[in-house]
């Protein structure tokens, strides 16, 4: 009786195991088939998809043109077939499987459904979301086949971006081994709180570190490590992402690796060859890649076509054959090919008799070759190609944006405020992006009109409006602003609120978008995007229903005869329980700016560019207007402004707080604590004012006292602010009353608010007759705790206070004119005084200069760049003073170390400080020091100025090259000589890979020249170190 209850059990336990895995959901097969889609039409009988020899099972489409047979009738030819067979019946929507109809078009009359037969179908879910699954039977005849999405089909090794709606390059994303120079495809991410750093085994300073890599074992071989120091905290994470890519629909894949400090100093982590699944890319026709190789870069080639990889045969192979092979993977070049790694038997050939041209083809489906899945009798896997692939190339597309770390993103990302670089450089030049504003400076150049109900509210995530209103902005700070309305805010009825850009635009036909992010939860009114003309409204996109939680992108493009307005309404009541909130709004720059008269708005400044911005906006250290005037020379003349570059300015140190803010570059001196550049410059040259809070005791405060205002007229006080670290304490801004020493508090923040610059404004109402500003950083509890403020400004509104020093009164207009114009004339002759002695004395020295030459030292060039139309007007002023070229230099010139953390002391002479008379170059905006490496012990000191082309200038500044200045300027190139050079000329100058791409192409650009007309990168020529890597002829000399 046992043995059978034993036996029964067992049968009981067999059915549930076989039971359980019947379900269609976990047990099907896939079908990865972009050419069924009813958008591909049949253009070769000898490649139609035919499914009579398909096996009855349940199958799932996975292709990236769709997943779902199609419910209404198909036309015949379509699918890659003659006869398409598309699901009579709606899909459906519970999780029980139901029976629908198959039809078969043959294009018999008006009949659609010539031939039918039954089908099952069964919804399903994964991580990814939902999917269907069908149980199918082999097509009664050929060619028919089943039809499987809708979505446009691509070239091979493309898939199409339902977003953008166009195609984009796919391919599997580059294995690493750190042993190049660089981190490969990597980058280090800008968020966390440290990075990694790469070293070696010989190298190793700690213990706790490999002392070989895992690629060769060797103890010269490279690795990326992360190790705990006395300034780290437990839990301190860095992190590097990899290159873009398009994963599979099935498989999954991670792009992140992060490493996490743990407890105690003698934690340490490292990493090595890091590699990618096949879920790292999604298999559409015409991709390749490289498989059963002994290293990373090598491999058997092997094509997907039709649903399967296979091989190709080594008949007539060449090594350009192998050169595209390799550029379409993103690799440099091609060292070698042969036939190591043959194929197991199963796998097709698919291609043989391969001719491929570098200069034309920049993937394997571009090439001749034979009929897919034809070869010649001799091709067997003992011929598959192999190939070994070297350095990192890829080229972007031209409907791609090539990022300066090498990545390639989508044009249409460039300026969408996400970071899709991942280092940010397609989102760092926009200001020729019209009307764009994240909201977090204020409201940019939209105004809230008084003609509707309410307004919206510019709030962020941790104010705590409303536990309906979203956690963070768009770029998911916690300290983010956008603008928000919801029904809680309406106490009856319905009620709307707009956001009106009241600039007039003009649309260049298609180019001109609006793009924007926005936010929707459950149970809320509407939000609508229209445009204004003089006579009529248009209301071009409009959403009414939830979109969940999240923040959803958006754009629409304007077509409009008349010029327009741009302005968002919401519409919300007070029984919606929902939000509806706006962040991360632009123009593109096809909508053109009309002219505006700024007297017509209120508060306004006019921008030479035509549009009206807000005076609140006006000389606060940012470019608001598109062509930069916001920011032009007269901003220096403004009191109380200061960008720390040189000193205080007109602030003063607080005699009688505990210690002083000090002026710093590139990082303060304590680790994981203050910013790594200045806001002023984005450079680690630039400088900015901090508190340094290490050996100091929590509480202890810093004060910088600006000059004296009037209430003549309000006031708007802006600055920029830092604050990063584990102990930060509280940054204020406090009111002065200058008549009876009482302060108080207008502004304040306390703790960690990210790595990067921050804005604050602050306005300031008529209530105290005479006052000044006063910033106070307060120390937090811990080293990590340095406060760096930046770019302090006052709007240009504002009333500096002038005192008469006989009575205390406010002086007159007209005296104060009388006096300003009789400091000019004994400011000109005092100048001139110094100038005159400065001269003698300067030839004074030259003549000396020889018996004292030995006696001085090589240290810090201060350059300062200026135009050669400007250079050449100042030469012919001072012809007497001696002037050197490049080659004049000392030798040593040429090994230039790494750019150093300060500018030199010298740069604030004001006899160097040159404005360009075009406006070309701004006051110390472009002044970078170049260290010369020394001669022995001895120093030479001595100051130059860069000339710079000034058509090169207008096109570095108008590219967004303007970080790679100094490059431009120290090698003496021209914009002419850009047409003629080579990608490897610039690699020489010192120019990164993508950037020496992007300024080639927008150089031949300028002069209209066609991209057939000249080689480009990765299409001919590639870097060679016999390329020539200096100019032809020199710019102009250079003043010593």
């Amino acid at each position: 009786m046992g043995g059978c209850c034993y036996v029964w059990v067992m049968l009981l336990l067999l059915v549930a195991i076989v039971s359980g895995n019947t379900d269609p959901c976990m047990n099907h097969r896939t079908i990865n088939q972009a050419r069924r889609t009813s958008a591909a039409s049949r253009v070769d009988p000898d490649l139609d998809i035919c499914d009579i020899y398909l096996e009855k099972d349940w199958y799932r489409f996975t292709s990236y043109t769709g997943g779902e047979i199609p419910t209404s009738c198909v036309d015949v030819d379509s699918c890659s077939t003659e006869a398409p067979v598309w699901m009579n019946g709606s899909l459906p929507t519970t999780d029980a499987i139901v029976n629908r109809t198959a039809c078969a078009n043959l294009g018999f009359g008006t009949d659609c459904c010539t031939f039918s037969w039954d089908i099952r179908v069964k919804r399903c879910s994964d991580a990814h979301g939902l999917f269907y699954v069908y149980e199918l039977e082999p097509t009664p005849s050929c060619p028919m086949a089943y039809c499987a999405g809708d979505l446009p089909l691509c070239p091979e090794g493309e898939v199409y971006d339902t977003f953008h709606q166009h195609c984009i390059e796919t391919r599997p994303p580059v294995p690493c081994d750190f042993q190049d120079k660089g981190t490969c495809e990597w980058i280090q991410e800008t968020d966390d709180d440290l990075n990694w750093a790469k070293g070696y085994g010989a190298n190793a300073e700690s213990t706790v570190l490999p002392s070989v890599d895992h690629t060769s074992g060797s103890d010269n071989g490279f690795y990326l490590f992360l190790q705990a120091s006395a300034s780290h905290q437990p839990f301190d994470t860095a992190r590097i992402i990899g290159s873009v890519i398009v994963p599979s629909k099935t498989e999954t894949c991670n792009v992140i690796i992060e490493g996490i400090i743990g407890y105690g100093r003698r934690s340490a982590t490292a990493i090595d060859d890091i590699s990618f699944s096949s879920g790292c890319t999604v298999d559409v026709d015409g991709n390749v890649r490289l498989v059963d190789g002994e290293s990373f870069g090598e491999g058997r080639i092997e094509v997907y076509f039709n649903h399967e990889w296979g091989s190709i045969c080594n008949s007539g192979w060449t090594k350009d054959n192998s050169d595209v092979i390799c550029d379409q993977l993103g690799y440099g070049e091609s060292q070698w090919f042969n036939s190591k790694y043959p194929a197991s038997q199963g796998v097709p050939i698919h291609l043989d008799e391969v001719r491929c041209d570098p200069e034309t083809h920049s993937k394997i489906t571009e090439c001749s070759h034979s009929r897919w899945g034809h070869h010649q009798p001799r091709c067997s896997h003992a011929t598959d190609v192999s190939v070994r692939c070297l350095g990192f190339w890829h080229e972007c597309l031209e409907i791609e944006f090539p990022c300066h770390n090498g990545v390639c993103v989508p044009l249409e990302t460039y300026c969408d405020f996400n970071n899709d670089c991942g280092d940010t450089s397609d989102e760092n030049s926009c200001n020729h992006y019209p009307a764009r504003c994240s909201f977090q400076n204020g409201l940019c150049n939209w105004i809230q009109p008084k003609s509707d109900d309410t307004d919206w509210l510019r709030i962020r995530g941790s104010s705590g409006v409303s536990d309906q209103a979203p956690p963070t902005d768009h770029q998911a700070r916690l300290d983010g602003y956008y603008m928000y309305i919801a029904g809680h805010l309406v106490n009856e009825g319905t009620k709307n609120a707009e956001l009106l850009l009241p600039q007039y635009f003009s649309s260049n036909g298609s180019e001109c978008k609006v793009l924007f992010h926005y936010y929707m939860t459950a149970n809320v009114g509407e939000l609508h995007l229209s445009i204004k003309t003089k006579d009529s409204i248009r209301r071009l996109w409009q959403q009414n229903t939830s979109q969940g939680n999240k923040w959803n992108k958006d754009q629409v493009t304007i077509s409009s005869t008349e010029p327009f307005q741009v302005y968002f309404e919401g519409i919300v009541r007070a029984a919606d329980t929902g939000s509806i909130a706006i962040d991360d709004v632009t123009l593109t720059p096809g909508c053109l700016i009309e002219i505006t008269d700024c007297k017509l708005i209120e508060q306004s400044f006019q921008c030479e560019s035509g549009e009206c911005i807000s005076n609140d906006l006006a000389c606060n250290y940012e470019d608001n207007c598109v062509d930069s005037s916001d920011e032009g020379n007269p901003c220096d003349k403004e009191i109380g402004r200061c960008d720390f570059q040189e000193d205080f300015c007109s602030w003063s140190q607080d005699p009688d707080d505990d210690f002083d803010f000090v002026r710093g570059a590139e990082t303060t001196d304590t680790e994981n604590t203050g910013p790594v550049t200045d806001h002023t410059h984005k450079s680690p040259f630039g400088y900015y004012s901090y508190i340094e809070a290490s050996r100091k005791q929590s509480g202890q405060t810093a004060r910088l006292i600006s000059p004296a205002y009037s209430n003549v007229t309000d006031c708007q006080f802006r600055f920029f602010y830092h604050m990063s670290g584990h102990h930060i304490g509280k940054l204020r801004v406090l009111l002065l009353n200058q008549e009876n020493g009482r302060t108080k508090e207008l502004w304040s923040l306390q703790g960690d608010q990210g790595r990067s610059w921050s804005y604050g404004s602050v306005s300031i109402n008529r209530e105290w007759g005479v006052y000044s500003v006063i910033l106070e950083a307060e120390v937090g509890n811990g080293d990590q705790g340095d406060i760096a403020i930046d770019d302090i400004s006052f709007a240009t509104y504002c009333t500096p206070f002038r005192k008469d020093t006989s009575n205390g009164n406010i002086l007159s207009t007209g005296a104060s004119i009388g006096i300003g114009l009789g400091c000019c004339v004994a400011l000109v002759v005092t100048v001139a005084t110094v100038w005159l002695i400065y001269q003698r004395r300067r030839r004074s020295k030259n003549r000396a200069s020889s018996c004292v030459n030995n006696q001085m030292s090589a240290s810090e060039h201060a350059h300062v760049y200026e135009t050669t139309e400007h250079a050449s007007s100042r030469a012919r002023e001072v012809q007497d003073t001696p002037a050197y070229t490049l080659g004049d230099l000392p030798t040593t010139q040429a090994q230039v170390p790494p750019l150093q953390a300060r500018f030199p002391p010298n740069l604030s002479d004001k006899d160097d400080a040159i404005i360009n008379s075009d406006g070309y170059a701004r006051l110390l905006k472009n002044a970078l020091p170049v260290h010369v490496a020394s001669k022995g012990a001895q120093e030479v000191e001595s100051k130059g100025r860069l000339n710079v082309d000034p058509a090169l200038y207008k096109f570095v500044e108008r590219h967004g090259f303007m970080e790679f200045l100094h490059i431009f300027a120290e090698n003496n190139i021209t914009l002419g000589y850009l047409v003629a050079a080579t990608v490897t000329d610039l690699l020489n100058f010192g120019f990164p890979l993508p950037v020496a791409s992007s300024i080639l192409k927008h150089s031949r650009e300028e002069f209209g020249i066609p991209e057939g007309h000249y080689t480009a990168p990765g299409r001919g020529s590639r870097p060679s170190s016999s390329s020539s890597s200096r100019p032809a002829t020199p710019m102009t000399n250079v003043a010593i």
